[in-house]
């Protein structure tokens, strides 16, 4: 099919109301081989009872199987109500859920109705596993729908851009894969924060411009402190906040012809436009005379019932909420601000291409539109590439938003109804007052968490139940309830517990405290928002002498009662409260009565998380301050409100204004002097949530933040070493939160392994819910791996530990008692966690054999470049002479220094040394007295390669590790260990943070602290036989006798590591190995090596049937695999 023909269907079938027969045509098109032989239609009593109410007729226009077998539906569904297009959108996704098997595509409409939605909904199987085996077995999981809002008032720019290339390949039939792509949000939104970017940059110069030529707008800007930059964002966010609001019809609605104004939601859908085109009044400068009055007088002015703006001749709505306030109030009436009206044609040429809907994406349910959402990403985008590195802000997908959301909400609720969790853990350390005071004064071991664990009132599994599926029994437990009885047919969906208790439930929901301290563009708050009401809504259900339970009433009260935020970015608070605003007029369907919008002023604020006052400071001042707040809240008056301002600002900055000479640092935010009502009611939040700013201790230390580094680290305890400045966030968080509230954050995973997250790890230990890893494709432009950590004030013995794999995230329960003392986290995460315990069950380490230590200091390795010459192979037989080797001239078991150049500070150098005599009076410290010891050298970067230095003849340059012994024999034994792939898995996996290309940078504590139970090997001169071969053929370069020794050497190992699995069959059949360091010529020690290889080569060799058998052992398939 020819584009043009192409761009016609979509055309006629999505530019107007809902027509079948364009519809079937369409599909047919669309999918060539479309099968209409198995139509039928159902209605009346053939709909399931829980979707009566809803659904007026459902057909099936036909079936189609895709290429790859599988199978997909064209349907149509009816539905009867006129808000049901636009809400219940679970109920929609549900009923056709029930009849689907794998996907479909649905025409939703309801007749009378000129708008329509085209959706696609596919199934989701994900593999069970039981008795730890994935079956092809499948379970089924809620439905996930994909829509685009057509008809005669939507635009179809994305719509035709998406489906066009399906449509004009008559000759291939579409895979579902390629269908679902059609439907794929992130192609859209991309393209629309693109333009939206040029739109800002575009405004942004305009403005630049203006305050260069104009003085008075220059005056003006400068005593109010407004920046062009701030002023462009929120220009454009009002703009885009007007372009949602009149797809409700509440702009320009206008008089009827018998004089009536018509009711809110009458107006039209091309408001602005309309204002733009001059068709409503005249204007010279459309931002001047139209947009400033509409912003600044029509929206912020409260004129009454009647809302009449005589300017325009129509009803505008009072939305006060301080969104159509002036930007750091600059005079708006007196400052002419021509900005040219091209630019604005511009942003409305651009609006118009894409769909607007008010609804935010829901993991179940995408709109293939802009929604309030694209503001954050927005955010993010208009931060050139420097500034969102010095910011640190990574905009927070969608779907891990939900899920910490939900499990927020899920903890919060197990906190607060059952009174966390019952069981032992570990004590913390005197830092343990962030968490719980009554920790101090414990006794030793462990203690029984029973006593601050209340009884279980709701199973945490059914907790999990409600708030992560409930929503979808809603339709179900309706007619159970109406019934007033289960019937064999219906039951309810929603657990018995949570039904009993619906009232404590939604009460806990209702008093909820949540705060975001890096809130961004506002993702987590709105997150909540979204939780918080549809969980509630679920109760509604069961909650009968409920009244006035709208989602609108629960959403306002949730934006006016529990959610807090600060962010230091004033624009960002500005888009945060943006979203919230939209978040709730979505649902506003009060067609008489328009609400102003509520005030967020002293809820969503400006200013710097980290520092503050004194945790024990407070002032009588709180009273005042709350007490005027509240009236501040419930006012809509915009004199009353300006009043109010005026009185509360001058309080809160008396506090402010003297933190610099009462606590040696300025402030110019607190949490308790800005929230104190928080405390009063509850001591804290119940929930803290963030995705903290990515900013490393590099750049923070040479950077704008160096003096609030300095601050933070002199006073919070976790601020340890280089840390990054998510680790101030985690200690700030944790001191926000009630004796039951829950902190979950994303961020990098560093802390899980480094030093300076020891702190934290420490004092956290008993505390953690769950740790998350979500990797790097969360935060792809951040470039770094990332984690979700959840949190709590009660003590836990269990932690989950998570993956996230295909956006679906698995988790296993992990008992603390298996975390060692001065322990790393990250190797929780391993693929292989039951493997390394068997190890962290061997009590004796490596050190309790020999010592590993730093070769050299810093300061050392640089010192020791002056003294490195080049020579010949034969300058070790001088005896003042020392080889120099560093990472790159190690090898397995001796040296490549007579093989490799080598590479030392930038220079090359061929067969390197050192005048003895010269180094050991230059270092005349620890590391000279190392340096001709007898030893075994280890690589410090990427592979765990050792060589033994017996005779003490070898310098170790930059980077590399030592390993010293009492004993020559336990360095032999040593030195075997070391090059076995069992150590290098071990470390490899328990050291995960570590990793450097697929390899590891060793430390000294990583080599001591290795598992090595005692045994037989140690100490036996079987060990200095084997390192001798070794050597030996590594030197003449014998690949197959190599290989095979290892092997024998690595199964020694494996004897030694799995005794319940293997004998030790090796063991006591190398007791005859012959030696070779008695042997002078170097072809006589090959022959040994070699007659010694045909006899234990031999297949009936007890040797080599053992290696036969641990080939087949599960752990060295999974070692084996990891190297």
């Amino acid at each position: 099919m020819n584009q043009e023909e192409a761009k016609r269907i979509i055309e006629d079938t999505f530019r107007n109301s809902f027509d079948e027969g364009r519809f079937r045509l369409f599909a047919k098109n669309l999918l060539n081989d479309l099968d209409t032989d198995e139509a039928k239609s159902c209605q009346g009593n053939r709909i399931p009872d829980a979707f009566k109410d809803h659904i007026r007729q459902f057909k099936r226009l036909g079936k189609y199987t895709d290429p790859n077998g599988k199978e997909l539906d064209v349907l149509v569904v009816t539905l009867k109500r006129e808000t049901a297009l636009d809400r219940a959108r679970t109920m929609q996704r549900n009923f056709v859920a029930k009849y689907l098997k794998e996907a479909a595509l649905v025409a939703y409409h309801t007749e009378g109705l000129e708008d329509w939605r085209f959706s696609f909904i596919r199934m989701e199987y994900v593999p069970v596993e039981k008795e730890g085996v994935t079956r092809a077995e499948e379970k089924l999981t809620p439905a996930r729908r994909y829509s685009f809002l057509v008809g005669k008032n939507e635009p179809n720019h994305t719509a035709q851009k998406q489906l066009l290339p399906i449509l004009q390949d008559d000759k291939n039939n579409p895979t579902l894969e390629a269908i679902e792509s059609a439907f794929n949000i992130e192609s859209v939104t991309k393209e629309f924060f693109e333009k939206y970017k040029g739109l800002y940059l575009q405004l942004h110069d305009e403005l630049e411009g203006l305050v260069a030529k104009d003085p008075k707008i220059r005056e003006d800007f400068t005593a109010k402190g407004v920046n062009t930059g701030d002023f462009a964002k929120k220009l454009l966010g009002q703009i885009v906040f007007l372009y949602f609001l009149q797809k409700k019809g509440w702009l320009g609605v206008k008089k009827d012809s018998e004089g009536n104004f018509g009711k809110w939601g009458s107006g039209p859908k091309d408001f602005l436009q309309k204002l733009f085109r001059k068709e409503i009044v005249p204007y010279e400068n459309f931002f001047n005379d139209i947009l400033e009055p509409l912003f600044y007088e029509a929206l912020a002015t409260d004129r009454g019932e009647a809302s009449y703006y005589s300017r325009f001749r129509c009803k505008i709505p009072f939305l006060n909420g301080g969104l159509f306030e002036p930007i750091g109030n600059y005079s708006w009436e007196d400052t002419e601000i021509l900005i040219s009206d091209s630019v604005f044609k511009e942003v409305f040429d651009t609006f118009d291409l894409y769909n607007f809907t008010v609804r935010e994406d829901e993991p179940l349910e995408k709109e293939v539109a802009v929604d309030p959402e694209m503001l954050g990403k927005v955010f993010e985008n208009l931060l050139e590439v420097k500034d969102r590195h010095d910011k640190g802000a990574y905009y927070t997908p969608r779907e891990i938003v939900h899920y910490m959301c939900r499990e927020s909400l899920i903890n919060y609720l197990d906190s607060t109804l059952n009174g966390g969790r019952v069981g032992y853990a570990p004590l913390a350390n005197p830092q343990g007052q962030l968490f719980d005071p009554a920790q101090m004064a414990r006794p030793k071991e462990q203690l029984e968490l029973a006593a601050q664990a209340g009884p279980t009132l709701i199973p945490r599994e059914d907790l999990e139940t409600f708030i992560r599926v409930g929503e979808f029994g809603i339709e179900n437990d309706q007619i159970v309830e109406e019934k007033g009885r289960e019937t064999g047919r219906i039951k309810y969906k929603v657990p018995e517990s949570i039904r009993d208790s619906a009232k404590r439930i939604d009460e806990a929901l209702e008093d909820i405290k949540i705060c975001d301290p890096a809130i961004g563009s506002g993702a987590f708050p709105v997150g909540m928002l979204h939780e918080v009401v549809r969980a509630r809504e679920t109760l509604s259900t069961y909650l009968k002498d409920e009244k006035e339970r709208t989602v609108y009433n629960l959403k306002r009260h949730a934006i006016q009662e529990s959610i807090y935020g600060v962010d230091i970015d004033c624009g960002a608070v500005d888009i945060a409260k943006l979203r919230l605003w939209l978040s709730l007029v979505v649902d506003e369907d009060d067609f008489l009565t328009i609400k102003p919008l509520p005030n967020l002023d002293y809820k969503i604020v400006c200013g710097n998380s980290l520092i503050g006052f004194p945790e024990n400071w407070s002032s009588e001042a709180f009273d005042k301050i709350e007490k005027l707040k509240r009236e501040f809240y419930d006012t809509a008056n915009f004199s009353l409100k300006a009043d109010l301002k005026a009185r509360i600002n001058p309080e809160i900055q008396a506090r402010l204004v003297n933190s610099e000479k009462v606590f040696g640092h300025k402030v110019n935010f607190d949490f308790k002097l800005f929230f104190s009502e928080v405390w009063h009611k509850k001591n804290g939040f119940d929930v803290v949530i963030a995705n903290p700013p990515y900013i490393d201790s590099e750049s923070m230390s040479k950077g704008e933040l160096a003096n609030d580094r300095e601050i933070i680290s002199k006073t919070m305890h976790f601020t340890r070493g280089n840390w990054d400045i998510y680790i101030a966030f985690f200690e700030k968080g944790l001191s926000l939160l009630n004796k039951s509230g829950v902190l979950v954050y994303i961020t990098p995973d560093k802390w899980l392994s480094k030093p300076f997250g020891e702190e934290l790890r420490k004092n956290a230990i008993n505390n953690f819910i769950f740790v998350v890893e979500t990797g790097r494709e969360v935060f792809l432009e951040a470039k770094v791996d990332s984690v979700i950590t959840g949190i709590s004030k009660c003590n836990h013995q269990y932690m989950e530990v998570g993956f996230l794999k295909d956006k679906h995230i698995s988790t296993k329960k992990i008992d603390k008692n298996i975390i060692g003392g001065a322990f790393s986290l990250d190797w929780l995460f391993s693929d292989h966690i039951q493997l390394l315990l068997k190890f962290e069950r061997i009590k004796t380490k490596l050190k309790d054999i020999g010592e590993c230590e730093s070769a050299c200091a810093t300061s050392d390795a640089y010192k020791l470049k002056q003294f490195i010459k080049s020579g010949t192979t034969s300058i070790l037989s001088s005896k003042d002479a020392l080889a120099v080797i560093n990472t790159g001239t190690i090898g397995k078991y001796i040296s490549k220094w007579k093989q490799n150049k080598m590479t030392y500070l930038k220079d090359k150098y061929e067969f390197p040394y050192v005048m003895r005599s010269d180094f050991l009076a230059a270092f005349s410290n620890t590391y000279g007295q190392k340096s001709i010891k007898p030893k075994i050298i280890i690589k410090g970067l990427t592979l765990l390669d050792a060589c033994i230095d017996i005779k003490g003849n070898i310098v170790p340059g930059k980077s590399t590790l030592v390993v010293t012994s009492k004993s020559k024999e336990n360095l032999y034994f040593l030195l075997l260990l070391l090059n076995t792939p069992i150590m290098f898995f071990y470390i490899k996996e328990k050291y995960r943070g570590s990793s450097y290309n697929q390899g590891i940078t060793f430390t000294k504590d990583m080599v001591n602290d290795f598992p090595v139970p005692k045994n037989a090997l140690i100490g036996s001169s079987m060990t200095q036989i084997l390192a001798d071969y070794m050597m030996q053929i590594e030197m003449v370069k014998y690949p197959t006798l190599f290989c095979f020794f290892q092997n024998i050497i690595n199964g020694l190992f494996y004897e030694l590591y799995f005794p319940e699995e293997l004998d030790n069959i090796i063991f006591k059949n190398l007791v005859e190995l012959k030696h070779i360091s008695n042997i002078l010529k170097e072809e006589d020690k090959i022959l040994i090596i070699q007659s010694e290889f045909n006899r234990l080569y031999d297949f009936c060799h007890p040797v080599r049937k053992q290696l036969e058998a641990i080939s087949g052992l599960s752990a060295f398939k999974i070692i084996s695999e990891s190297q």
